[in-house]
This record gives C-alpha cells, structure tokens and sequence, in this order.
C-alpha cells in the first residue's frame, strides 16, 4: 500500500520543480536575450538623450531645461529662455526611475546601450509569459517570445538606444504586459499600468492622424523598400533609411495562416495601428527596415501564436533561423561593419 505522507512528499515535490520550470525557462532566456543583445551593439555616437534630459529637469521642479542644449539635440524647443522636449510625457517618466538611479552615481550619462538591453530582456520574458495562453510547446514558445526581438527590425534599431528607440522599446513592452495581464493572468490594475506605458511613449501618433499626405511615403518604407546588391558576404545591403518589413522578417509570412484566436482583433489592431503609423509624418531617420512598425509586433506575435500548431513544425524553425540571420547580419554591418554609410 502506497504511503500517503510520502504520496504527499512527492506530489509536492512535483509541483515545486513544475513551478521552478515555470520561472527558470524563461528567466535563462530573457537573462541570455538580454546580454546577447547588449554584446552585439556597442555604444556610439552622439547621445540622443532628450527624456534624459527632462527627466533631471522635472527631479528639479522644472519643465525644461534652462541652458542651451548641445548642438545635435535638433528637437528641443526653445520657449521663453528654457528648452523643452517634444517627446510626449510618458516616455519622460519611463526614464525617471532611471534618472533616479543616475542621481545615486551609478552612472553618469545616459545608459542607451544597457536600458535598450533591460527592455530587450524584459520583452523576451513578457513574450515567453503570453504564449502561456496556448498549450504550445516549450520549444516554440521559446522561438516564439525571441522573435519580437531578434528576428524582426527591433533587434538593430532598439540597439541605437537613441530617446526615439528606448520609446518604442517601452511601447513593445507595455504591449506585451498589458496582453499578458489581460489574456493570461487577468489583472487589470497592473494590465492598465502597462497600457499607460505603451500609450504613453507613443502619444504623438495621436497628435499627428489624419495627415493623410505622408501615407505613400510611410507606406512604401513599410512594404516595398528593397536592399541594394554587395559585391561580396553579405551580397545583400539595406539602405540606412528603411526597407520592407518582409524582407527583414521572412517569419512574417506566417501571419497569412488561416485560423487563430482572436484573429480578427490582431487584425483590426494592426489595421488601426498601421493607419496612425503611416499618417505620422515621414518614415523616420537612419533605421533598419521600418522602426515604427515595432508596435505592431505584439499583435503579429498573437496571430502566430494562435494560427499554427502546438509542436514547433520546420516551417517555423526555418523562417526563424532565416530572419535572425538577417537581423544579425544587419545589426553587425550597422554597428560594426562598413557597407552602410550614414
């Protein structure tokens, strides 16, 4: 007769390494996605530290800053002898707590490079955390939470750590969290803090709808944009200013299965979405792809999640390998190589 104390022992035994499985699969992978992703960018260039800049304003009760900023700060506003940042309050507070931690001389300029890294990291995890929703296996889940970051644009433009970038970054991981702790693990006080984080890092799409004019331009940064022929390895190039989001994820193609949850809201959201994106003015600066588009990413993540199988199927690990080749390649060439001249 099996002895019920002992019966208890390993039941709960059971459930202690199933819940440690829980935590420890995706606590590696986000820990590894996150220093990965901080070794193959490097620091460079001018600091574009707008937030930064207004955050240590606001630490000082003020709404600006009161001496002239440097040069390459294009976008500061000068107003009645201060200066003041366009960028919309939410992405300055998403910085503040790390302004904090720069006032206690942990660091002393903005830490671009390691920030993009921590969102980076923290995304992978979220990711991993939402596909709990399917009883997909561990092995896809984990292609799956990585793709966001790696086998998309994300991966080379989060990496410039500019104000522009990390405000996407928070935006992706706002969206995630707020899926998360909508769709998996209902809290919606925690569910609203992250929606506050991605809406508000990406404010300015609102002020900019309708203007209708910067449609073609955005449209066709988004969709049609190729690459240009090298004579040697990589043989393929992007151009400093944008190319199809296809080209720089072949992982995309699988959006176009048939079937899914929530198949119809992904697609209302990401229609509504690209609308906004594409009004919004001009296709942006020096980028990899279309670095607007990463706010999409969360409910591309959703539709592929849902619309395939359990059991990651060669198709996927295929078309995976294939886009974190690219993104890798592009990074490299971008912070390391020389065929891209900015």
């Amino acid at each position: 007769m099996f002895d019920l104390p002992a019966a208890n022992w390993i039941v709960a035994a059971g459930r202690s390494l199933l819940i440690r499985r829980k935590i420890d699969v995706p606590l590696a992978l986000s820990i590894g996605g996150l220093f990965a992703f901080y070794l193959s960018i490097k620091p460079g260039g001018r600091p574009f530290d707008y937030t930064w800049r207004i955050a240590d304003a606001l630490l000082q009760g003020r709404l600006g800053l009161r001496e002239q900023p440097p040069g390459w700060l294009g976008e500061m506003v000068p107003l009645n002898g201060s200066y003041y940042s366009v960028f919309p309050l939410g992405a300055v507070l998403s910085v503040l707590p790390v302004r904090l931690l720069g006032r206690l001389h942990l660091f002393h300029d903005f830490p671009g490079r390691g920030l993009a890294a921590f969102l980076a990291g923290c995304s992978v995890f979220l990711f991993f955390q939402l596909s709990e929703m399917t009883p997909a296996t561990t092995a896809r889940r984990c292609v799956l939470a990585l793709f966001p970051i790696f086998a998309t644009w994300t991966w080379c433009n989060l990496g410039f750590g500019g104000a522009w970038q990390i405000a996407l970054g928070f935006a992706l991981l706002g969206e995630a969290g707020a899926l998360y702790f909508t769709l998996v693990r209902p809290r919606p006080v925690v569910a609203g803090i992250f929606f506050a984080i991605a809406f508000g890092n990406r404010t300015e799409l609102l002020l900019t709808a309708f203007s209708v004019h910067a449609i073609p331009s955005n449209a066709f940064t988004m969709l049609l944009v190729g690459m240009r022929d090298l004579p040697r390895f990589p043989f393929l190039a992007p151009y400093p200013f944008g190319c199809s989001i296809f080209l720089a994820s072949p992982f995309l193609y699988l959006l176009f299965r048939g079937g899914g949850t929530y198949r119809t809201l992904c697609w209302v959201a990401i229609g509504i979405l690209t609308f906004a994106l594409w009004c919004h003015g001009n296709p942006g600066g020096v980028q990899f792809s279309y670095r607007y588009g990463i706010i999409l990413l969360p409910w591309m993540f959703l539709l592929i999640l849902n619309n395939g199988p359990a059991k990651l199927r060669a198709i996927e690990a295929s078309l995976f390998a294939i886009s974190v080749a690219i993104n890798a390649i592009v990074t490299y060439e971008f912070y390391w190589g020389d065929q891209i001249h900015i």
